[in-house]
């Protein structure tokens, strides 16, 4: 037999669902008018170096224990303040607390400017320019690399057609490897049913909805 509910105990079920229901329409209402929603990308940093709309950060840090820079690259098909969500839950926030001297590079919102782009012009031209632009910064002999998403295919492009780089280490993470394993989308377009043309906006870019 179901269990008896008292009239008191279904006052307080009611009683906690109006709260909830009061709570829920307070927080929507204070995102809608901005109010209460956490600053992104709180880490102090400063901006060393630029080309276009390309950014390399720098997170000054008096804690600083290991010579070798750790470089960030970053996907271009995601934001940089993954990175950086908030105070203790913050990987850059985490790599200074262990010590690492911490660089990221940042992409910047892609338009017609970046349509002509290849993957040559990140592989080859902005990912070495930047790891020599930390190497000379830091005055390390070589540089760290971690790659994240599709930042992480970049990195293993760059590091394999330029070997000269100063790489002491590579790391990537969330990173796709094998592209027979990508998925339905994936398929589509190595079957040639759907022309990469036909996904492109007025920008010459994959629009991200």
């Amino acid at each position: 037999m179901p269990a008896v509910v008292s009239p008191g105990e279904l006052v307080d079920r009611a009683r906690r669902d109006a709260e909830r229901n009061v709570l829920r329409v307070r927080n929507g209402l204070r995102h809608l008018a901005g109010v209460g929603r956490p600053q992104l990308t709180p880490t102090s940093k400063e901006t060393v170096w630029s080309a276009e709309k390309v950014e390399l950060w720098h997170y000054p840090s008096d804690g600083v224990r290991f010579r070798t820079p750790l470089l960030f690259v970053h996907s271009l098909v995601t934001r940089s303040y993954v990175f950086d969500l908030v105070p203790g839950n913050s990987v850059v926030e985490v790599m200074l607390d262990r010590g690492f001297d911490v660089y990221l590079i940042d992409w910047g919102i892609p338009d017609e400017l970046e349509s002509l782009n290849t993957l040559e012009t990140y592989a080859d031209g902005y990912v070495p320019t930047i790891v020599a632009e930390v190497q000379r910064r830091s005055g390390a002999r070589d540089v760290n690399l971690f790659g994240y998403c599709f930042g992480g295919v970049l990195s293993l492009l760059s590091v394999a057609g330029n070997p000269w780089m100063p790489i002491r280490s590579l790391a990537v993470m969330a990173t796709p490897i094998d592209m027979a394993r990508m998925g339905p989308m994936s398929s589509l377009l190595q079957d040639g049913r759907i022309e990469p043309e036909d996904l492109l906006d007025h920008t010459g870019n994959v629009p991200p909805t």
